[in-house]
Order: C-alpha cells, then structure tokens, then sequence
C-alpha cells in the first residue's frame, strides 16, 4: 500500500507542530492498518491450512455407539477408547481437496464403522487395528471418493471381532464314554460373527459301539438349530480311520461329537468346525 507520510515535512528550519502531527497520524493509521492485515493473513493461513489437512491436531473420542461427524476443519489424528462401538461419518468430499487424510486408531473394544457422507461403508476398523483414510476423489458421496490403508497391528487383539486365540474346551462325557482328555493345542479363530476351531482330544470308550460328548464352545453362541454348528472329528488308528460328526447342542450351548468306536482302546481325535455367533 501507499504511504501517506509526507516526507517534505516538516521543513528544515521552521518545523510546524500540525505538520508533525499529521505524518504521526499517517503513521499510526498505517501501522494498525498492517497489524490488522498480519492478523488477518495468520488467520487466512491457519483456514488454508486446515482446508489442505497441513495442520495436524489430535482428538479421543469415548465410544458410546454413536456418531463422529467430521469435517475439513477436523483434527487428523483421531484415537477411539472405550469398551463398545462407534460411526465416524466422513465429510463431504466437495469441501476438501484430494490427499485430505485422517488417522484412525481404534483403541477401544469395539469396532469403529467408517461411513462416507453419503451413508455408504468405506471400512470397519476393529479393536486394536489403526489406519488412514485419505479423499481421492472431490465427487460422490460414496466409498469410492476414499481410499483406506490399514495395516495389521503388531499385536493381534485378542477379543472385539476379528482375532485368533487358544481355549481349553470343558468336556462332559456322554454315551459310552468312560473317560476324555482335551488337549492344550486348541484354536479358534473368530472373523466378524463367524467362528472357526480346531482341537485334540483323548477318548476312551467304555466299550465298542456309538459314543457322544460334549465340549464347550470358544465364543458364546445362542444357536437355534443343530445344523448351525458344523464339523468332522478324525481319528487315525493303526489299522484304519475312524470318522465323528459335530453339531451343535442347544439345550446347552455346547458342541456334541457323535462317532462310533470300533473298540474300547482310547484314541486322539483332531476336531474341526465352524459356527455363528448368535
């Protein structure tokens, strides 16, 4: 801008008090004038800034099965606790630039739901998993204006709904069963509200012929149908193979093995199975 100082005056020799005061007056007008216009820069520049996703900023929020809206002015860094779930709603693409990016790290219990503006599933972050969303794209509404990187944890979680883990199952011995010995090397592995197991077991029966028993399930199921449990127990003999049925027990909750013995030497049995949780 112009400056409004006159720099003829005052004059050598005969210096006026109005003509100082004036080029004072010039002076002060235009020195707030740039203290103003800094302020206004700093401002402008902190918008821009946060509009490019330049300026990082960190937010927890407490899971409580509701929702987190954001926007372009949102923190980047976002850090879930608690012990449910929760929705994040991302912003609309139309007031962000491409590369816009939030960091996700889930480090609740629950699953955190990633939902674009316009309603449609972008991503589900389990319990324990981290990650970026990042705006490719400044139209639509859906899941493909976004792009996710997650990568695994270097910890697997152990609970939420997506983790693997080892259990004891608890047997109770049923029909022609004398004794039973669940072994240590039991697995299961549970995806969203499916479960997959895999154990060994020690069965001696009390004499040849049908036997059954029953063993606990890892992760707690309410099934309604017997056929909701589904899987096959070997047994490897010295001279031939023996074969058992698993299904699903529902006065208990349990799972029951149903084979036959082709005599009263106990044998190991490798389980297998799969079922929902309901």
């Amino acid at each position: 801008m112009s400056s409004a100082i006159d720099a003829t005056k005052p004059t050598a020799g005969n210096a006026l008090t109005a003509d100082m005061r004036a080029n004072f007056a010039a002076a002060k007008t235009e020195i707030e004038a740039l203290q103003s216009g800094k302020a206004e820069l700093a401002g402008s520049l902190t918008q821009l800034f946060k509009s490019l996703n330049l300026v990082a900023g960190y937010t927890t929020t407490a899971t409580s099965a509701g929702t987190l809206t954001l926007t372009a002015s949102s923190t980047y860094h976002h850090d879930f606790t608690g012990t449910t779930t929760h929705t994040v709603v991302l912003p609309d693409v139309t007031t962000l630039s491409r590369g816009h990016s939030y960091f996700l790290d889930n480090d609740s219990t629950g699953a955190i739901t990633v939902n674009s503006s316009g309603g449609n599933l972008v991503k589900v972050f389990p319990a324990g998993f981290f990650g970026w969303v990042t705006c490719i794209a400044i139209t639509g509404t859906g899941a493909a204006s976004w792009s996710v990187r997650m990568p695994v944890p270097e910890s697997l979680p152990t609970s939420g709904t997506l983790y693997s883990s080892s259990y004891t199952p608890t047997a109770t011995n049923g029909t022609n069963v004398a004794a039973s010995i669940v072994y240590a090397q039991s697995y299961f592995r549970r995806v969203g509200s499916h479960v997959n197991f895999e154990l060994q077991l020690n069965v001696d029966p009390t004499a040849a012929g049908a036997f059954d028993l029953e063993l606990t399930l890892p992760v707690a199921s309410n099934l309604a149908s017997a056929r909701q449990l589904n899987g096959v127990a070997m047994s490897l003999g010295a001279a031939n193979m023996q074969m058992a049925v698993v299904t699903g027990n529902l006065t208990n909750d349990t799972m029951t093995i149903s084979g036959f013995a082709s005599d009263t030497a106990a044998k190991e049995w490798k389980v297998v199975g799969s079922y929902p949780i309901l």
